[in-house]
């Protein structure tokens, strides 16, 4: 895998672990045993006895589901923004750059609220 297919499928990954439960189990599961599993289109079609093309759709949709949910929800957007944030945080303490913590700080109160 190159770089862009490597980012795409941990973007994948990471929308499964927020949103996956709002999806249906089929599509839960077919994602899954896809992302997680590394299992191929054939082999996920023989396991669920489905057509490929029933796989392909339904990690399509599943797909598209999830960028929907994160565009109107954006939860691993938002822990993204204060992951990074709280390493700015523990980088500024380390450091003993005050001002800059102070800053960090605040910055973090409006990714919050």
């Amino acid at each position: 895998m190159n770089k862009k297919q490597v980012q795409k499928h941990n973007r994948i990954c990471l929308l499964l672990y927020y949103y996956g439960s709002l999806l249906t189990e089929r599509k839960q599961e077919i994602l899954r045993l896809s992302y997680e599993e590394d299992m191929s289109l054939s082999e996920i079609a023989d396991l669920l006895s489905i057509t490929r093309q029933a796989v392909h759709e339904n990690m399509q949709r599943g797909i598209e589901q999830l960028e929907e949910y994160e565009e109107k929800i954006g939860a691993a957007h938002r822990d993204i923004l204060l992951k990074r944030k709280i390493d700015s945080l523990l980088e500024d303490e380390e450091q003993n750059n005050s001002e800059k913590l102070k800053q960090d700080l605040l910055e973090l109160q409006k990714i919050i609220l």
